[in-house]
């Protein structure tokens, strides 16, 4: 089922530490190298989210959507995980943040943020791929930046997405596209 769906498992096998033979030197070793599970302080970090995006075209080769997860939420301020997917279409590519060579843009998003609100660190992107000497990136992308929003700001938020797409045959000119997501405060 997950391959039909163009994921991919694997399975990592590996014998219990206790099944290791103490006598080896060898199992010895690898036995010292395994961690204890147990003390390992689970992350508060917000897992990716889903997001719907409109599939690209022809026409208009690049879409993008953008989903707001609240990391905590306290009496005077809300710590939203912004995520944007940027969906490319087959065959084509975008440059990647920071190349911005020459003629070309990379990508790269502005958000429209209240006065009561403001962002906590740089955009999360993926590492991209090397093509022709520039970094670019396929298929899509999935970006992510936290922002610090008062309780009485808007509940929605809004972004341009910058870009230049490109084919093996053209580059189009760079374009933006405008995103915005809600945040679901409960009351």
């Amino acid at each position: 089922m997950l391959s039909a769906l163009g994921c991919e498992s694997s399975t990592l096998h590996s014998q219990p530490r206790d099944k290791l033979d103490s006598n080896n030197s060898d199992a010895a070793n690898a036995q010292s190298q395994i961690p204890d599970l147990s003390t390992i302080a689970t992350s508060t970090a917000v897992s990716e989210p889903f997001i719907s995006v409109e599939l690209p075209t022809r026409d208009r080769p690049v879409s993008a959507a953008m989903s707001c997860q609240i990391v905590s939420d306290n009496e005077d301020s809300t710590v939203v995980e912004v995520w944007i997917k940027v969906q490319i279409a087959r065959g084509h590519y975008v440059y990647a943040s920071g190349d911005d060579q020459g003629p070309f843009k990379g990508l790269s998003v502005e958000l429209q943020l209240p006065r009561t609100s403001s962002t906590e660190g740089d955009w999360q992107f993926p590492v991209p791929i090397s093509k022709n000497g520039h970094k670019v990136y396929f298929d899509s992308v999935v970006m992510h930046r936290q922002l610090r929003c008062s309780k009485a700001s808007d509940s929605k938020v809004e972004a341009t997405v910058y870009f230049q797409v490109c084919n093996e045959d053209v580059c189009y000119p760079s374009a933006t596209l405008p995103i915005s997501g809600s945040i679901a405060r409960s009351n």
